[in-house]
């Protein structure tokens, strides 16, 4: 009898396999999660870029824009007639020059207004004889319209019916993104 004596064993626990089993599970719903969590993460870097870049464009072409609905078209020194222009000078009152132009460092990039004066009345007629002097004298100020940042990568002026500002850009997994303003100066 006692060979025909089963000892109870106790089955309280798990199983060596579905241990492994359930532990398997687990890592698969872990890695699921993470890269999902991963995922979102480099989307919403992306949009906030993007909604900066933009916000950013906004901001300077809106500025310019506004600057240019108050000049007349025959105190634009350099009209961008035919084709673009990568920078805008114009005056108000033929003393005082205002340059709207982009300076590069290293891979970023950032607008600025810079205001020089003139001793004696600037014109357009008289502009291309002066502007290397104007130019070569310390600026009255100069201030920065944009944020310095990596995306800008063409600013250009244009005219036709009116004037266009325009600034383009690309951000860093290579979407292209733009502003553009058309102004109408005065006549």
């Amino acid at each position: 009898m006692v060979g025909n004596r089963r000892m109870k064993v106790d089955n309280k626990g798990f199983s060596l396999l579905e241990l492994l089993i359930a532990l398997g599970l687990t890592m698969i719903i872990v890695f699921t999660i993470a890269t999902l969590s991963l995922s979102f993460n480099r989307y919403q870097a992306r949009r906030l870029e993007r909604a900066h870049v933009q916000e950013n464009f906004r901001n300077t072409v809106s500025i310019i824009s506004e600057e240019l609905k108050g000049v007349m078209f025959l105190n634009l020194l350099e009209p961008p007639l035919e084709g673009m222009s990568l920078e805008l000078f114009f005056t108000y009152d033929g003393h005082d020059i205002i340059r709207y132009s982009i300076e590069r460092s290293g891979v970023e990039s950032q607008v600025f207004r810079t205001r020089y004066n003139s001793a004696t009345p600037i014109n357009r007629t008289n502009w291309s004889q002066q502007k290397s002097n104007i130019l070569s004298q310390v600026p009255l100020e100069k201030e920065p319209v944009s944020d310095r940042i990596r995306a800008i990568s063409h600013f250009f002026f244009t005219f036709r019916e009116g004037l266009t500002v325009s600034i383009l850009g690309q951000l860093t997994n290579g979407l292209r993104v733009n502003y553009i303003s058309l102004v109408f100066p005065r006549n």
